[in-house]
């Protein structure tokens, strides 16, 4: 015996207002406020994305990982600037002022925490090559993050020296060019400074996709992640990160290529 047609909802299930009688025969599924539209639009949207995530772990199944019983992490990273442009003679005198000010004022961020490289499952880090630094980007409104203690311990390692050298070293170190909007030393393979020259900053600070990642390998070190770089309702780039590789992920569809995921199917 068939079962009886699906009743449309009386009331919006956003806001709990209810439906008109056109509307309901419409079977429309909210009132049609622009906040609950919003709302409808994001539940469509999410629903997308998570059948370009189930999409992403078959392909990284029958591609990389084979069978596996613990389903891949899945990491969501903001998009990094891509684009090289020089470092401009304007650029570096505006660092070397700011480095100059940072000494005369005794500027230190005294940024805690432990160095990343020894703090993280070195499978972690391979998030950062894949993210392409979102986090660097902010050194370009704070001078590459010199300051005052980090010229001091270029100092303590070149006895005899003054200031003014250790900013001219640091000048010395800049690249030819580097990531339109970045740091200035932010370069399309990372940055162009040796880790021990960086600031405490720069290598100590964890977002939280790296944080998350890094517990997550602590727990299970085999798993794999599931990386996309997505702005909005697209995503730039995808991969997956198993064993401190990244291994892309092409021919993924854009979420709003899908179709909305529909209701369950009615039973018969």
């Amino acid at each position: 015996m068939p079962a009886a047609p699906a009743l449309s909802p009386s009331s919006c299930p956003h806001c709990q207002q209810p439906l008109g009688a056109l509307a309901q025969r419409l079977k429309q599924t909210h009132c049609g406020s622009a906040t609950c539209r919003q709302r409808a639009d994001q539940e469509v949207l999410q629903g997308r994305w998570q059948q370009v995530v189930a999409l992403a772990t078959e392909h990284a199944v029958q591609q990389r990982l084979g069978p596996t019983s613990t389903p891949p992490a899945v990491v969501w990273l903001d998009p990094a600037p891509r684009q090289l442009t020089p470092v401009t003679d304007a650029l570096r005198e505006q660092l070397a002022q700011a480095w100059r000010q940072a000494w005369a004022e005794d500027r230190r961020r005294g940024y805690r925490g432990a160095d990343t490289a020894q703090a993280l499952p070195a499978a972690a880090t391979a998030l950062c090559a894949q993210c392409g630094g979102t986090c660097c980007v902010q050194g370009a409104l704070h001078h590459a993050f010199v300051d005052a203690e980090t010229l001091e311990r270029w100092l303590l390692e070149h006895p005899g020296q003054t200031s003014e050298d250790a900013i001219a070293a640091y000048l010395a170190a800049l690249p030819e060019q580097h990531l339109d909007g970045g740091c200035a030393f932010q370069t399309a393979t990372g940055c162009h400074l040796p880790r021990e020259q960086r600031a405490d900053i720069c290598n100590r600070y964890v977002c939280p996709a790296l944080d998350e990642l890094g517990d997550t390998l602590r727990a299970t070190p085999d798993r794999a992640a599931l990386v996309f770089t997505r702005q909005r309702r697209r995503f730039e780039r995808a991969a997956v990160l198993h064993q401190g590789r990244a291994t892309p992920l092409n021919h993924l569809p854009q979420p709003d290529e899908l179709q909305p995921p529909g209701p369950p199917p009615q039973a018969r």
